[in-house]
């Protein structure tokens, strides 16, 4: 993947390309490509690899084609459901990646949320009523 002039390499620190000037698949991509470390626990490798696939399948929907031009920051042309989990599994894999032990997962506070989060994602997924 290439990025755009400007973005940083993903280091795995908690880095992230500027929302305001970055368009939502240069944003997205950025975070695509943090490989998973391989002296992760396998817990934090399922969340982490698991959040990657979808968030993967939800930029390339075809809902988000409105949006992907747009700076990650400037209201959605189409606000719709994949839009709104799009947003909530990018934000909870940087939590993921920022600020959970990969090695001992169980030890951060964060990674208790990312279960929960990723309960509420499935539930919206699976919501039909619109």
């Amino acid at each position: 993947m290439t990025l755009p002039p400007g973005v940083p390499f993903p280091t795995g620190q908690f880095l992230s390309p500027n929302p305001s000037t970055t368009n939502r698949s240069h944003f997205t991509g950025f975070f695509l490509s943090f490989p998973c470390p391989e002296n992760s626990d396998p817990q934090y490798k399922t969340q982490f690899t698991t959040h990657q696939e979808m968030i993967r399948l939800l930029i390339d929907h075809p809902a988000m084609q409105p949006n992907l031009s747009q700076t990650f920051d400037t209201p959605a042309n189409s606000k719709n459901k994949v839009r709104v989990l799009h947003v909530g599994l990018l934000r909870t894999f940087q939590d993921l990646v920022a600020g959970v032990d990969l090695v001992n997962p169980e030890s951060s506070a964060e990674f208790q949320t990312v279960p929960r989060r990723a309960a509420l994602a499935k539930q919206l997924m699976l919501d039909e009523s619109g």
